[in-house]
This record gives structure tokens, C-alpha cells and sequence, in this order.
């Protein structure tokens, strides 16, 4: 994921939409129905207020400050379920560009579950583990645990790699990347968000930082974002047409998402 050569081959926005929503659906579909054996077990009843996810489009798909959609515009979509005594599972997925996932039917589908609760002064801990998935593509799969904390407007996350590799960076067990954030309501419907990470990734010259500023605005029902991302490295990529860009560097991310 890391590489630092050009490489060419085609976006894959348009061939790939329908793909991802029939797998997006089929992995959601696998939650419900866990959610429901569940249910039927008599551990718990499951009532609307358990469930809450979202939709999104936005003008690039940005992971810890890379390119995942060859800065094309991507559809993505999550739903979690909450279970008893402070635990959750999820599932999340989005359109990727087969520019480093070439087998991956051009989406990735992301499961994670995890405890939540709150302790002393208003700060929440979260805890849990997360899998990458790229249908058909394992070579890039990964596996990291996560432990994070938040207080107001502020937050600390860790991911820790479990899997021998990250995203494709051989040996990479133990590579770890602290996620620090703002988000500041600086009114009802306004927020200011400010986000910097720091990416270690192991026995790879792999590492980097990346950052974040940015608006969301809630109207309509929806919210509407604005961030400015980049990253200190640079990593470039050419696609068929002969477009070359830089995957980590600086540029405007828009999107429009509905939570339920």
C-alpha cells in the first residue's frame, strides 16, 4: 500500500458501484441475522434504539490520509449493532480503486466489534478489534486491536497490528497508528474538527504522518463536510489514461452523509 513507485492501471468508480452494494448488503444482511439469533436466544430484545448507521458520498475515500479511490468520488455505508452490557459490532464498507487492490472487485468491507463504556469525569473507553476485508485480495487483509479514549471534544485512538501484514507490508506484525482528534461544536449544528496521526509501520520504511482539518454542517437531515487531508510523504500513482497523482498529498475532501 505503502510503495513509492508509479504504477498503472484503471479507476474503477463506475464498474465497480454495483459490486460493492450487493457485497455491502450481503455483510450487513450476516450482521441482522446474528442480531436477530441473538434476539430469538432470549439474551435480549432487539428494539430500533440498537441499531445506527450511515450512508455517505464523498469526493475520495481517505485512509489515514492516503487515496484508496485514485481521488474519485466513492459511495460508503456502516451499520452497528449494540449488544449487551456495553458491546457493539459493526460492519463498514466503500469503494476502493483497483490501483492496489487489483483483485479486489473494487470495494472493501471492514467488521469490527468491540466494548464501550463510560468511566470517571465523562470519558468514554473504547476497545475492540477490526478486520480489513478485500474480497478476494488477501494479501491485503488486517487484522489490528484498537483501545481509545474520549473526553468533550477531544480523542485518542491506537491500532495495533495483529496480522503478519499491513495491507500488503510484509512482516508487519506489531505496527501500530495513534489517531489524535478535535471535534468542537462551535454551534448546535456546526462542528470544527482537527484530526493528526502518526503511522509506525513495523520492519517497513513505511512510516508517515497524516492530518486533517475540517467542518461538518448538519442541515436537511444530513451532514454536509468539508477537510482539508494530506500527509508528509509522497506516494505517487499514474492510471492508464496517464493521470498521475500524489495519493497522500494535500487536497479538499468533500461529502454528504445520512445516519439512521
Amino acid at each position: 500500500m505503502n510503495s513509492r513507485n508509479a504504477q498503472s492501471v484503471p479507476s474503477s468508480f463506475a464498474t465497480t458501484r454495483s459490486t460493492f452494494i450487493t457485497a455491502t448488503v450481503a455483510t450487513f444482511a450476516t450482521l441482522g441475522s446474528i442480531g436477530t439469533a441473538v434476539a430469538q436466544g432470549n439474551a435480549y430484545s432487539l428494539s430500533n434504539s440498537d441499531w445506527s448507521g450511515s450512508v455517505t458520498v464523498a469526493s475520495d475515500y481517505r485512509f489515514r490520509g492516503l487515496s484508496r479511490s485514485f481521488r474519485d468520488p466513492v459511495v460508503q455505508g456502516g451499520i452497528e449493532l449494540k449488544l449487551p452490557s456495553n458491546f457493539y459490532a459493526g460492519a463498514w464498507g466503500s469503494l476502493i480503486d483497483k490501483q492496489f487492490f487489483p483483485n479486489a472487485s473494487g470495494f472493501e468491507t471492514d467488521v469490527y466489534a468491540g466494548y464501550r463504556t463510560m468511566v470517571g469525569d465523562g470519558v468514554t473507553i473504547d476497545v475492540g478489534l477490526i478486520q480489513y476485508m478485500f474480497p478476494f485480495e488477501s494479501e491485503y487483509a488486517t487484522l489490528e486491536g484498537y483501545v481509545g479514549a474520549q473526553w468533550r471534544w477531544f480523542g485518542v485512538r491506537l491500532n495495533h497490528t495483529l496480522s503478519n501484514k499491513y495491507f500488503r507490508n510484509e512482516d508487519a506484525r506489531g505496527s501500530n497508528y495513534l489517531d489524535l482528534s478535535v471535534s468542537y461544536p462551535f454551534t448546535p449544528k456546526l462542528n470544527l474538527l482537527a484530526h493528526y496521526g502518526i503511522m509506525k509501520v513495523a520492519n517497513n520504511d513505511a512510516d508517515y504522518v497524516d492530518y486533517k482539518v475540517g467542518v461538518t454542517y448538519d442541515w436537511q437531515g444530513f451532514t454536509w463536510g468539508a477537510s482539508v487531508i494530506g500527509t508528509d510523504i509522497d506516494v505517487f500513482a499514474t492510471n492508464v489514461a496517464g493521470r498521475t497523482i500524489k495519493l497522500g498529498g494535500r487536497g479538499l475532501v468533500v461529502s454528504l452523509s445520512r445516519r439512521f
